[in-house]
């Protein structure tokens, strides 16, 4: 995956965290061992507090379930591009409520 990520190059990843043979957050750690300024996205089904955060702990700028409307996507990918965070308000408060690591 990482090497995928070396010859392409992309401005925005969206990473799913469900792949079958390495899981996305070992993905995302990859590609931020090899390219510590990526902007990735990671794109799941699951919505649990742990999934969360190990997803930012990898590198993930933003979290977003494979429901979000389209628009909320799109949004999140131009947010990613420009440097920004994007976690959906369930996962915002989530966050909040968890003790730092």
């Amino acid at each position: 995956m990482a090497t995928s990520a070396l010859k392409l190059r992309p401005d925005v990843a969206l990473i799913d965290l469900g792949l079958p043979v390495l899981d996305g957050i070992e993905v995302m750690r990859a590609i931020r061992s090899e390219f510590p300024g990526s902007r990735l996205i990671a794109l799941t089904v699951y919505h649990g507090d742990e999934d969360i955060h190990q997803a930012l702990r990898a590198g993930a700028q933003a979290y977003l379930l494979k429901s979000a409307p389209p628009l909320q996507l799109v949004a999140a990918i131009r947010a990613v591009h420009a440097g920004l965070r994007r976690i959906p308000r369930r996962a915002g408060s989530r966050i909040g409520a968890r003790e730092p690591a």
